[in-house]
Protein backbone atom coordinates (compact mmCIF):
# COMPACT_ATOMS: atom_id res chain seq x y z
CA UNK A 1 0.00 0.00 0.00
CA UNK A 2 1.14 3.51 -0.79
CA UNK A 3 1.25 6.43 1.62
CA UNK A 4 -0.71 9.64 1.12
CA UNK A 5 2.55 11.49 0.48
CA UNK A 6 3.44 9.05 -2.31
CA UNK A 7 0.02 9.50 -3.93
CA UNK A 8 0.41 13.28 -3.77
CA UNK A 9 3.86 12.99 -5.36
CA UNK A 10 2.44 10.90 -8.22
CA UNK A 11 -0.16 13.58 -8.96
CA UNK A 12 2.43 16.35 -8.80
CA UNK A 13 4.67 14.45 -11.19
CA UNK A 14 1.91 14.34 -13.82
CA UNK A 15 0.75 17.93 -13.33
CA UNK A 16 4.30 19.36 -13.26
CA UNK A 17 4.95 17.80 -16.66
CA UNK A 18 2.67 20.54 -17.98
CA UNK A 19 3.22 23.37 -15.52
CA UNK A 20 6.06 23.92 -13.04
CA UNK A 21 4.61 27.09 -11.55
CA UNK A 22 1.35 25.71 -10.11
CA UNK A 23 0.54 26.59 -6.51
CA UNK A 24 -1.06 23.34 -5.40
CA UNK A 25 -0.55 22.67 -1.69
CA UNK A 26 -0.30 19.23 -0.16
CA UNK A 27 -3.39 19.99 1.91
CA UNK A 28 -5.44 20.76 -1.21
CA UNK A 29 -4.25 17.62 -2.97
CA UNK A 30 -4.99 15.54 0.15
CA UNK A 31 -8.52 16.98 0.17
CA UNK A 32 -9.03 15.95 -3.47
CA UNK A 33 -7.63 12.47 -2.82
CA UNK A 34 -9.86 11.95 0.22
CA UNK A 35 -12.90 13.07 -1.79
CA UNK A 36 -12.11 10.64 -4.63
CA UNK A 37 -11.56 7.82 -2.13
CA UNK A 38 -14.90 8.51 -0.50
CA UNK A 39 -16.67 8.54 -3.87
CA UNK A 40 -15.18 5.23 -5.02
CA UNK A 41 -15.96 3.51 -1.71
CA UNK A 42 -19.55 4.81 -1.72
CA UNK A 43 -20.00 3.31 -5.19
CA UNK A 44 -18.74 -0.03 -3.88
CA UNK A 45 -21.01 0.18 -0.83
CA UNK A 46 -24.08 0.90 -2.99
CA UNK A 47 -23.97 -2.68 -4.29
CA UNK A 48 -24.87 -5.13 -1.53
CA UNK A 49 -22.95 -7.89 -3.32
CA UNK A 50 -19.65 -6.05 -3.08
CA UNK A 51 -17.27 -7.02 -0.33
CA UNK A 52 -15.82 -3.88 1.19
CA UNK A 53 -12.00 -3.96 1.01
CA UNK A 54 -10.23 -4.59 4.30
CA UNK A 55 -7.62 -1.98 3.39
CA UNK A 56 -10.25 0.77 3.64
CA UNK A 57 -10.94 0.19 7.34
CA UNK A 58 -9.33 2.06 10.22
CA UNK A 59 -9.37 1.06 13.90
CA UNK A 60 -10.00 3.99 16.20
CA UNK A 61 -9.97 4.07 20.01
CA UNK A 62 -12.80 5.73 21.95
CA UNK A 63 -12.70 6.50 25.68
CA UNK A 64 -15.88 5.84 27.70
CA UNK A 65 -17.49 7.59 30.66
CA UNK A 66 -20.78 6.96 32.56
CA UNK A 67 -23.73 8.67 30.91
CA UNK A 68 -26.27 10.84 32.72
CA UNK A 69 -29.11 8.95 31.00
CA UNK A 70 -28.95 5.92 33.33
CA UNK A 71 -32.35 4.39 34.19
CA UNK A 72 -33.76 1.33 36.02
CA UNK A 73 -30.44 0.60 37.71
CA UNK A 74 -28.61 0.19 34.38
CA UNK A 75 -25.36 2.03 33.86
CA UNK A 76 -24.97 3.43 30.38
CA UNK A 77 -21.46 4.21 29.13
CA UNK A 78 -20.92 6.89 26.51
CA UNK A 79 -17.89 7.76 24.43
CA UNK A 80 -16.17 11.08 25.08
CA UNK A 81 -15.67 11.67 21.35
CA UNK A 82 -18.25 11.09 18.61
CA UNK A 83 -17.68 8.63 15.82
CA UNK A 84 -16.25 10.28 12.69
CA UNK A 85 -18.46 10.44 9.61
CA UNK A 86 -18.47 6.96 8.07
CA UNK A 87 -19.30 5.33 4.75
CA UNK A 88 -22.26 3.10 5.51
CA UNK A 89 -22.36 -0.27 3.80
CA UNK A 90 -24.47 -3.45 4.16
CA UNK A 91 -21.65 -5.31 5.93
CA UNK A 92 -21.56 -2.90 8.89
CA UNK A 93 -24.10 -2.07 11.60
CA UNK A 94 -24.56 1.54 12.60
CA UNK A 95 -21.47 2.33 10.50
CA UNK A 96 -19.29 0.05 12.65
CA UNK A 97 -17.68 -3.18 11.45
CA UNK A 98 -16.41 -4.43 14.80
CA UNK A 99 -16.25 -3.14 18.37
CA UNK A 100 -14.09 -4.85 20.98
CA UNK A 101 -12.09 -4.21 24.12
CA UNK A 102 -8.52 -3.00 23.98
CA UNK A 103 -7.07 -6.50 23.99
CA UNK A 104 -5.77 -8.88 21.35
CA UNK A 105 -7.82 -11.81 22.68
CA UNK A 106 -10.96 -9.77 23.44
CA UNK A 107 -14.27 -10.88 21.94
CA UNK A 108 -16.33 -8.62 19.74
CA UNK A 109 -19.13 -6.63 21.37
CA UNK A 110 -22.64 -6.98 19.93
CA UNK A 111 -23.55 -4.03 17.70
CA UNK A 112 -27.26 -3.19 17.54
CA UNK A 113 -29.46 -0.37 16.33
CA UNK A 114 -30.16 2.43 18.79
CA UNK A 115 -33.90 1.66 18.76
CA UNK A 116 -33.24 -1.90 20.03
CA UNK A 117 -30.87 -0.94 22.85
CA UNK A 118 -33.51 -0.29 25.57
CA UNK A 119 -35.07 -3.75 25.14
CA UNK A 120 -31.97 -5.94 25.01
CA UNK A 121 -31.24 -5.88 28.73
CA UNK A 122 -34.62 -7.33 29.75
CA UNK A 123 -34.11 -11.02 28.92
CA UNK A 124 -32.64 -13.46 31.41
CA UNK A 125 -30.52 -15.18 28.76
CA UNK A 126 -28.66 -12.05 27.73
CA UNK A 127 -28.14 -10.51 31.15
CA UNK A 128 -24.34 -10.69 30.82
CA UNK A 129 -24.18 -9.60 27.19
CA UNK A 130 -22.68 -6.20 26.38
CA UNK A 131 -24.34 -4.22 23.63
CA UNK A 132 -23.08 -1.18 21.77
CA UNK A 133 -24.93 1.26 19.58
CA UNK A 134 -24.65 4.69 18.03
CA UNK A 135 -26.51 7.60 19.59
CA UNK A 136 -28.20 10.45 17.72
CA UNK A 137 -25.19 12.68 18.41
CA UNK A 138 -22.86 10.03 16.87
CA UNK A 139 -21.42 9.05 20.25
CA UNK A 140 -21.00 5.40 21.24
CA UNK A 141 -23.34 3.81 23.82
CA UNK A 142 -22.56 0.66 25.86
CA UNK A 143 -25.14 -1.19 27.94
CA UNK A 144 -25.16 -4.43 29.99
CA UNK A 145 -28.00 -5.64 32.26
CA UNK A 146 -25.61 -6.99 34.91
CA UNK A 147 -23.42 -3.88 34.71
CA UNK A 148 -20.38 -6.01 33.89
CA UNK A 149 -19.22 -3.26 31.55
CA UNK A 150 -18.72 -0.53 34.18
CA UNK A 151 -14.94 -1.07 34.28
CA UNK A 152 -14.53 -0.68 30.53
CA UNK A 153 -12.76 2.61 29.94
CA UNK A 154 -12.18 2.37 26.18
CA UNK A 155 -13.00 0.29 23.12
CA UNK A 156 -11.57 -0.18 19.65
CA UNK A 157 -13.94 0.46 16.74
CA UNK A 158 -13.34 -0.58 13.14
CA UNK A 159 -14.87 1.83 10.59
CA UNK A 160 -14.56 3.12 7.04
CA UNK A 161 -14.26 6.87 7.61
CA UNK A 162 -15.25 9.46 5.03
CA UNK A 163 -12.17 11.45 5.99
CA UNK A 164 -9.36 9.07 6.97
CA UNK A 165 -7.17 11.95 8.12
CA UNK A 166 -9.79 13.03 10.66
CA UNK A 167 -10.27 9.43 11.84
CA UNK A 168 -6.51 9.05 12.25
CA UNK A 169 -6.66 11.52 15.16
CA UNK A 170 -8.47 8.78 17.11
CA UNK A 171 -6.06 6.00 16.13
CA UNK A 172 -3.81 4.90 19.00
CA UNK A 173 -0.56 3.32 17.82
CA UNK A 174 2.63 2.19 19.49
CA UNK A 175 6.18 1.63 18.36
CA UNK A 176 7.59 3.28 15.24
CA UNK A 177 4.19 4.50 13.99
CA UNK A 178 3.25 6.28 17.24
CA UNK A 179 4.78 9.59 16.15
CA UNK A 180 4.38 9.13 12.39
CA UNK A 181 2.57 11.80 10.40
CA UNK A 182 -0.64 10.69 8.66
CA UNK A 183 0.89 11.57 5.28
CA UNK A 184 3.57 8.92 5.86
CA UNK A 185 1.23 6.13 6.99
CA UNK A 186 -0.29 3.55 4.68
CA UNK A 187 -3.28 5.21 3.04
CA UNK A 188 -6.50 3.26 3.78
CA UNK A 189 -7.55 2.26 0.28
CA UNK A 190 -7.01 -0.81 -1.94
CA UNK A 191 -3.92 -0.70 -4.13
CA UNK A 192 -6.06 -1.13 -7.24
CA UNK A 193 -7.89 2.17 -6.69
CA UNK A 194 -4.78 4.30 -6.27
CA UNK A 195 -4.08 4.59 -10.00
CA UNK A 196 -7.71 5.54 -10.69
CA UNK A 197 -7.56 8.29 -8.06
CA UNK A 198 -4.22 9.60 -9.37
CA UNK A 199 -5.41 9.65 -13.01
CA UNK A 200 -8.79 11.24 -12.30
CA UNK A 201 -7.38 13.89 -9.96
CA UNK A 202 -4.59 14.73 -12.43
CA UNK A 203 -7.11 15.06 -15.27
CA UNK A 204 -9.23 17.51 -13.30
CA UNK A 205 -6.22 19.63 -12.34
CA UNK A 206 -4.88 19.64 -15.91
CA UNK A 207 -8.29 20.64 -17.24
CA UNK A 208 -8.37 23.57 -14.82
CA UNK A 209 -4.86 24.64 -15.88
CA UNK A 210 -5.90 24.49 -19.54
CA UNK A 211 -8.96 26.66 -18.90
CA UNK A 212 -6.90 29.17 -16.92
CA UNK A 213 -4.30 29.46 -19.70
CA UNK A 214 -6.82 30.09 -22.52
CA UNK A 215 -7.38 33.75 -21.59
CA UNK A 216 -7.76 35.28 -25.09
CA UNK A 217 -11.38 35.73 -26.19
CA UNK A 218 -10.84 34.82 -29.86
CA UNK A 219 -13.39 32.01 -30.24
CA UNK A 220 -10.77 29.23 -30.42
CA UNK A 221 -9.19 26.90 -27.94
CA UNK A 222 -5.59 28.17 -27.91
CA UNK A 223 -4.53 25.49 -25.45
CA UNK A 224 -4.78 22.70 -28.02
CA UNK A 225 -1.40 23.63 -29.50
CA UNK A 226 0.27 23.31 -26.10
CA UNK A 227 2.06 20.13 -25.11
CA UNK A 228 -0.41 19.01 -22.47
CA UNK A 229 -0.41 15.39 -21.25
CA UNK A 230 -3.85 13.81 -21.54
CA UNK A 231 -4.94 10.78 -19.58
CA UNK A 232 -8.44 10.25 -20.90
CA UNK A 233 -10.43 9.33 -24.03
CA UNK A 234 -10.09 12.86 -25.51
CA UNK A 235 -6.31 12.54 -25.89
CA UNK A 236 -6.27 11.37 -29.52
CA UNK A 237 -8.95 13.87 -30.57
CA UNK A 238 -7.10 16.79 -28.98
CA UNK A 239 -3.81 15.81 -30.63
CA UNK A 240 -5.51 15.64 -34.04
CA UNK A 241 -7.05 19.10 -33.55
CA UNK A 242 -3.69 20.51 -32.49
CA UNK A 243 -2.06 19.05 -35.63
CA UNK A 244 -4.70 20.62 -37.86
CA UNK A 245 -4.17 24.07 -36.31
CA UNK A 246 -0.40 23.82 -36.74
CA UNK A 247 -0.89 22.91 -40.44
Amino acid sequence: MATLREIIYSIREIVNAYSDDNTLSNEHLAFLINSKRSTYLEILAANVRNQMPREAYQTITLSLVPSEDCEDGFILLKSKSPLPAVINNPQDTEGMHTVKLDSVMAKWINIVGAERLPFLAAGRFNVNQIYVSRDTDDSLLLLCASNNHVFIDQVKVEIIAENPEQADLLVVTTGKTSSMDFYDKKYPIPEGLIKAIVDETSNELLTKLRLDSDSVNNGTDDTLSQKIPYYGPRRQQAQQQAGQQEA
